[in-house]
């Protein structure tokens, strides 16, 4: 099969967004700054989906309790990111675009990494020994086992050279508490979409079926 170009989903300076750095301060964009009015708007409110892995942010010209202050440095607004919320592991250091819900008056990011690099099974010797972290093995197109770890010692493991899939997708994540909060939320997608569990999870063992009903 051959490799087709993927295109860079990347953030322009059009478009409004916010960066969540790795100290947990959030910095908004200049088109961000322009639409929400952030020069008048300097308190802002946050509001997570913990399921769909999502933060609102609510931005406004009257303080409240719950609401943090936006400052300026050089130019640049931002805030201080919520602690009760700040140590989810999704809440990682990226830039990523914002959308207005207007129902809700609220800014609206979803965090999701894709599984961006593919290889067929007979390409594993050409994965980087050094990738670790969530991957999914497929069989005639059908997602059949979604794990994390090193993506070649995991594929090395005994018993499953007796496995049927054809490929291996995976995205990088070095951080095993992230990594692991990945693999429960794609496992869980998969069950509520398909109402089970993917075929090599499903007989894996009781620990990881228990995990899912």
């Amino acid at each position: 099969m051959p490799f087709e170009l993927v295109k860079r989903d990347k953030v322009t300076k059009s478009e409004p967004s916010i960066t969540i750095t790795n100290d947990k301060k959030v910095i908004y964009n200049k088109e961000f700054e322009k639409r929400a009015s952030i020069d008048k708007n300097r308190y802002v409110k946050y509001f997570v989906d913990k399921e769909g892995w999502k933060l609102a942010f609510h931005v406004s010209s009257e303080k409240t309790a719950d609401s943090y202050i936006i400052g300026e440095n050089n130019g640049v607004y931002r805030s201080v990111l919520a602690k009760d919320i700040s140590d989810y592991p999704w809440l990682r250091g990226t830039q990523i675009k914002a959308g207005y819900d207007e129902l809700e008056k609220r800014w609206i990011v979803a965090f999701k990494p894709c599984f961006d690099r593919k290889y067929l099974r007979s390409q594993k010797q050409e994965i980087d020994p050094k990738h670790t972290g969530v991957y999914r093995y497929l069989h005639e197109e059908k997602v059949v086992y979604i794990g994390k770890g090193s993506i070649r010692d995991r594929l090395n493991e005994k018993g499953r050279d007796g496995w049927l899939f054809d490929y291996i997708e995976y995205f990088i994540d070095e951080d095993n508490n992230s990594a692991l909060a990945w693999e429960a939320k794609y496992i869980q997608e998969h069950k509520d979409t398909y109402g089970q569990l993917p075929h090599y999870n499903k007989i894996l063992g009781q620990t990881t079926r228990e995990m899912y009903e």
